[in-house]
């Protein structure tokens, strides 16, 4: 069905070749309707732009985020590799331009370190301090209720104990046997 800009149906029942610009502001259509517009008469197919208005609900996309890492020391960490340091997460997301913006973004963490979903904030890095390997799962969310999915995660492995040498000579003895 074919509607024109009061909701009011046309004496045509469809329109054609619909069409949404990237930023989702515009629409074209084609329709042979006579009365989309006033005095209409040349009966034959018309193209119509219509341009949706700021106030529609028009925001289907989720944010993007992404995440980076860094040691105490200030160098990065590569996620999934060993450090025998702290990691400090930082996380940042955007809306796409034009949509109703960033509501907020979300973390916890599971392994070693576990860390219930708390609210992001970049003044209050999450902190990453307990030996072993954990995973940082991350989203974000817009105005609109559009929230990533899956959840983009980050594995962060930490050991910060020195190796130990086994100084009996039980491992000794058992080569002299051999």
């Amino acid at each position: 069905m074919s509607v024109d800009s009061s909701g009011n149906q046309t004496n045509v029942g469809f329109s054609e070749s619909a069409s949404i610009s990237a930023d989702r502001r515009v629409v074209t259509f084609q329709s042979r309707a006579t009365n989309l517009v006033a005095n209409d008469t040349n009966n034959s197919w018309d193209i119509f732009v219509h341009e949706l208005r700021a106030t529609q609900p028009n925001d289907c996309i989720s944010p993007t985020i992404t995440a980076s890492a860094s040691t105490d020391s200030g160098a990065d960490y590569v996620p999934d590799t060993w450090t025998n340091e702290d990691v400090k997460v930082t996380l940042s997301a955007q809306d796409n331009e034009g949509d109703s913006g960033l509501k907020d973004i979300r973390y916890s963490a599971t392994g070693a370190q576990s860390i219930s979903e708390t609210i992001y904030d970049s003044q209050n890095l999450p902190p990453i301090t307990t030996e072993g390997t954990m995973t940082l799962s991350y989203f974000a969310t817009d105005n609109a209720g559009n929230q990533e999915s899956p959840a983009k995660t980050l594995t962060v492995k930490i050991d910060k104990s020195a190796p130990t040498l086994d100084t009996d000579n039980s491992y000794r003895s058992a080569l002299l046997m051999a």
